[in-house]
């Protein structure tokens, strides 16, 4: 009986094991999918029925929208999560989060009223009202997602699930009411609505059950002082807001929104691919600090060869997109935004380098080189912004995705670079 009785734990325990490698391996991918493929076809709806104009001056509060992220978030997530894992005794996790809490939110109502003077002062014509004003709320809500704290408490796939619902929601409203009728701004109302569930759903997840949260000018007092130990990683944020978003507002405001919005196509084919691109390596970085640990002359090899890989699966794969790309745009987006072809090559280009640019940087953090991949990422961004700034007058947005690419390119460079000097001056472990 005994042994009958063990045998059967042994397996409901097999199956709970099987269950839960389903959910936070293939159906989390599942899931993620599914958000991800409803994101893409509302885009391609929303794309087809406003037109590149209405579809331009969204992208640019969209591009904003992203600077103001950068600037309340700081890029300060890693450095609250240590510091969450690290409290003093006398400090208690739920009084960081009302200081997290406190100072992203008063990061972001500063923000909003910049930009409400802004408006004032620049007097937009109509059209741009509804995308302004729902660009407001979107501020304060986007300045506080609740990301760090289940990392803090190992829930990171409940925060993909609320990214997925996010994206079935406003997916699902933009394809049930917008038409080409409706006004600038109208895919930015039903984001709203997909932002709101999702911050409140992740947000509830984050603290296991009813959000009680304490905001205070004390709190957030305390939460700026707690950005003495992450000046590094906010200069590093800026830097990967100007090259990877910096161009939707250069293009808007150097060329046309037009073609800005021919240019967001381009932008959410990539969109599509973005979500997948942590499952390539997931697990080198942590193997490449026990490697710097244990065998640190290893290091470099494993790198190269993981840049092997990405080069061998990766040639082609951009090779297949410069030749599908010119026909599947005017197939997928219509005619009109068939300009958008050659750009998305470009950026597709871009993203494949950025993978094996992870592969060093990681390498370059294990050894401790955060200020080296600071500065070389800020030299980056300056000059790409400085390239997109001479070039897209010129040349529009095809420069915007050759300078993307090229800032690429030169990160991998720098970390390759950084990696090799430094593995010249280790000496043998004893």
């Amino acid at each position: 009986m005994t042994a009958i009785g063990h045998t059967s734990k042994e397996a409901s325990q097999g199956l709970w094991g099987v269950l839960r490698g389903f959910r936070s391996g293939g159906g989390l991918f599942l899931v993620r999918g599914v958000g991800v493929a409803a994101g893409a076809i509302g885009g391609i709806w929303v794309a087809r029925a406003l037109g590149p104009e209405k579809l331009g001056i969204s992208t640019f509060v969209i591009g904003l929208l992203g600077l103001a992220a950068a600037l309340t978030s700081l890029n300060q997530d890693y450095n609250f999560v240590r510091r969450g894992k690290n409290l003093p005794k006398n400090e208690s996790l739920d009084g960081l989060v009302d200081e997290v809490f406190s100072l992203r939110f008063g990061l972001g109502l500063a923000l909003a009223s910049v930009a409400c003077v802004a408006c004032m002062i620049w007097r937009p014509d109509p059209v741009w009202y509804l995308p302004i004003a729902v660009g407001l709320v979107l501020v304060l809500i986007q300045c506080n997602d609740a990301g760090w704290i289940l990392q803090l408490r190992n829930r990171m796939p409940r925060f993909f699930v609320g990214l997925s619902v996010q994206s079935l929601v406003t997916a699902s409203l933009c394809l049930a009411f917008i038409r080409p009728d409706w006004p600038a701004g109208s895919d930015l109302v039903f984001a709203l609505a997909g932002n709101a569930l999702a911050f409140w759903l992740v947000w509830r997840w984050a603290c296991g059950g009813p959000v009680r949260i304490r905001v205070s000018v004390t709190n957030f007092l305390s939460g700026v002082r707690l950005l003495r130990s992450g000046l590094w990683l906010a200069l590093m944020g800026l830097g990967m807001y100007a090259l990877s978003s910096a161009e939707i507002l250069l293009i808007a405001a150097l060329a046309s929104v037009e073609e800005l919005g021919i240019y967001r196509t381009a932008m959410q084919f990539i969109n599509v691919i973005n979500p997948f691109v942590p499952l390539f390596f997931f697990r080198l970085y942590p193997q490449l600090i026990e490697l710097q640990q244990s065998d640190p002359f290893a290091v470099l090899g494993v790198q190269f060869a993981a840049l092997g890989r990405v080069v061998m699966l990766g040639i082609p794969l951009i090779v297949a997109a410069f030749f599908l790309a010119p026909m599947a745009y005017p197939i997928v987006f219509g005619q009109i935004y068939a300009a958008a072809a050659l750009p998305f090559s470009f950026l597709f280009a871009a993203k494949v380098v950025s993978v094996a640019v992870n592969i060093f940087m990681w390498g370059a953090l294990a050894r401790h080189m955060d200020k080296h991949v600071v500065i070389l990422t800020l030299a980056a961004a300056v000059l790409c912004v400085g390239l997109n700034c001479v070039l897209i007058p010129r040349f529009g947005i095809l420069s915007a995705a050759l300078v993307s690419c090229f800032a690429q390119l030169i990160l991998l460079a720098g970390n390759v670079a950084f990696m090799v000097l430094s593995n010249r001056r280790l000496r043998p472990i004893a």
